[in-house]
């Protein structure tokens, strides 16, 4: 469907430092500029619709696809959600929307009269929603990150997995995709998905809205992972359908959202720590974030950030904060153009001092997303291993695990510290928080870290999953450990340990 190119646009700017201006040291961003293709060729089309016609007549048949009731009112919810356990402030941008203007080629016309779309000399305008992934949509497909759902509820009338999913170029390969029939006939083709990531439901089983349907990959006719959404009214007349209401919709006069989105929509995906320069390798290699959220004094450290529909002038703005929340460096700067992805980041040299947990924020058009980093004298990280039991759910030197076997342990920590998992582990109790404190005095914390708790004791660390805790910026090389749990009494070790 489509391909990303750099536009690398450099930045001149002075950083505000301590109420003293400061030599700027670098910069860097631009934004990413889809190459558009036909992501559903004729061909894979033909194929997909002859197999979904005979699909829906043997369901007929068998009396497994309910009859369409055209008075039944559909609307749609957003096609992907973020997978539980991530936490980016937004994870997508639109690249092309469908294209009203039928001539070819190069005249175009979307929705809200704009050209965000595209067309081919050989006759083809765009039939769908091109939804990517962002950033690092390599990263992000390989995580699982993002998840193809049902915008509406129906019955799987085609289905098709197994496929390879990492394709950069435009051609007849066929992607993992599924078609879902909705109870007024029309129906949602959902695109380019990953390999094996396809709902395991088969044609004739019906969805909910909001229910998985796969993960965003670059199967098929794609040079990048997205999802190409494309809805059409059924039989007998397949009409195409914009779900998008505008002014320039030649489809249909209504919107077929729950809540339709605007058509630009100005948002910060993400911000990041990095300890050097991010790189976006040649397709289809995962990207090099470099990401890194400790520092030591004198560390060169790039603060990053990354958003969907920036438009001209839009003013982005970037402060850092001490422990002690005093401002420490801003600066700002005027978007130069309107990009449908777009990031920018700065470097400089942090101080040898003011150590302890500091804040990064980004703001734009009145939303503020924040993200922490560690500035310490050692970033190399303080590993425990500990362990406790817990009075009330221990029978038999093991943990009853009644949370964990009814879906009841959250993925993201039940404290507040941003500690998260992509899937829990087995056998897991619940959070707990593990403590290092001061070896001199004990009241004092150095750091603290939400956990998972095994039935056998074991205290896991949910970024790697392993048994040794990794704590960074402590300095001291000995200290008390505490854990703590929501509904029990705290308990701490006699004396410092030896790190």
């Amino acid at each position: 469907m489509k391909q990303y190119n750099f536009c690398i646009i450099f930045l001149f700017a002075v950083f505000h430092l301590n109420g003293q201006t400061a030599s700027f040291i670098s910069s860097n961003g631009g934004s990413y500029k889809p190459a558009p293709s036909q992501c559903l060729p004729s061909s894979e089309r033909a194929v997909a619709e002859a197999k979904t016609a005979a699909n829906v007549a043997l369901l007929q048949a068998q009396g497994k696809l309910p009859t369409a009731n055209e008075k039944q009112i559909v609307l749609f919810e957003w096609p992907l959600r973020q997978a539980a356990g991530f936490n980016y402030n937004s994870y997508y941008g639109i690249s092309n929307y469908v294209d009203h203007n039928t001539n070819v080629p190069n005249q175009l016309e979307d929705w809200n009269c704009g050209v965000r779309s595209y067309d081919l000399a050989d006759g083809y305008n765009h039939q769908g929603i091109d939804i990517f992934t962002w950033p690092y949509s390599w990263c992000m497909m390989d995580d699982n990150q993002v998840e193809v759902i049902a915008a509406a509820a129906g019955t799987i009338i085609y289905k098709d997995d197994g496929n390879f999913d990492r394709n950069c170029g435009f051609g007849n390969d066929p992607a993992n995709a599924i078609i879902v029939q909705h109870a007024d006939g029309s129906r949602a083709w959902y695109w380019h998905m990953k390999n094996g990531s396809v709902t395991s439901k088969n044609v004739g089983n019906t969805v909910a809205a909001g229910e998985y349907l796969g993960v965003v990959a670059s199967s098929g006719s794609s040079t990048g992972p997205h999802l190409h959404f494309e809805v059409d009214l059924g039989s007998p007349s397949f009409a195409l359908i914009d779900p998008y209401a505008g002014p320039c919709n030649s489809l249909n006069t209504s919107s077929w959202w729950l809540s339709q989105k605007p058509y630009r929509e100005p948002t910060i995906n993400t911000i990041m720590t990095h300890d050097a320069e991010p790189i976006f390798n040649a397709c289809p290699q995962p990207e090099t974030k470099n990401i890194s959220d400790c520092f030591e004094g004198g560390d060169l450290a790039y603060f990053a950030v990354y958003l969907h529909d920036q438009q001209i002038n839009e003013l982005l703005e970037i402060r850092i904060y001490r422990p002690d929340g005093t401002l420490y460096v801003s600066n700002s700067l005027n978007s130069p153009s309107t990009y449908s992805a777009s990031w920018w980041w700065w470097s400089y040299f942090l101080p040898n001092s003011s150590y302890g947990t500091w804040r990064f924020e980004a703001t734009t058009v009145g939303q503020t997303v924040t993200h922490y980093f560690e500035l310490s004298e050692n970033c190399t990280p303080v590993e425990i291993q500990a362990s406790a039991l817990l009075q009330g759910p221990l029978s038999g030197g093991l943990m009853d695990t009644d949370l964990y076997a009814a879906g009841m342990v959250p993925l993201i920590d039940s404290y507040g510290l941003g500690e998260s998992v992509t899937s829990m582990p087995s056998n897991i109790v619940d959070w707990v928080k593990l403590e290092l404190r001061d070896p001199a005095n004990p009241a004092i914390i150095m750091g603290t870290r939400a956990c998972l708790l095994r039935n056998d004791g074991a205290i896991i660390d949910p970024k790697d999953g392993s048994t040794s805790v990794k704590f960074l910026g402590i300095t001291t090389t000995s200290g008390y450990v505490a854990v703590r749990h929501r509904n029990h009494l705290g308990i701490m070790t006699n004396n410092a340990v030896t790190f």
